[in-house]
């Protein structure tokens, strides 16, 4: 299998994301104006880049030089995303909800789920 194409779904996902942060912080939506959001929009701009890149040189690790910063990185987004989405969802924030906020939400438990079964499962 090319491997390369696995970058493919991610690309699309990145590119809802970016659209997501930048339609919320064009609304001027207050309860998500933080650092979340502007760390989140720089991040998603990396990850959409990336995603070309590897799709261009066909070459799924064509970040791995620098690896362990993209892995830091890709945490705090992750975390930055996941405590803005749940203050959206507590508060209620009607500005900033919309069905790719709901996709990022799925996404966000279906990968907390992971990653507590891939940690039961000892794998």
């Amino acid at each position: 299998m090319k491997t390369w194409l696995l970058a493919v779904p991610g690309l699309a996902l990145n590119v809802m994301a970016l659209s997501w942060v930048i339609s919320t912080e064009r609304k001027g939506c207050p309860c998500t104006a933080n650092w979340r959001l502007q760390y989140l929009k720089y991040w998603y701009m990396f990850a959409v880049a990336s995603s070309i890149a590897a799709i261009i040189s066909r070459d799924l690790f064509v970040l791995f030089p620098v690896a362990g910063a993209v892995m830091i990185a890709s945490l705090i987004a992750f975390y930055a995303l996941a405590t803005l989405l749940w203050k959206v969802e507590r508060q209620d924030c009607a500005c900033a909800q919309d069905w790719r906020e709901k996709t990022l939400l799925f996404t966000v438990f279906v990968n907390v789920v992971a990653a507590i079964a891939g940690a039961v499962a000892g794998v």
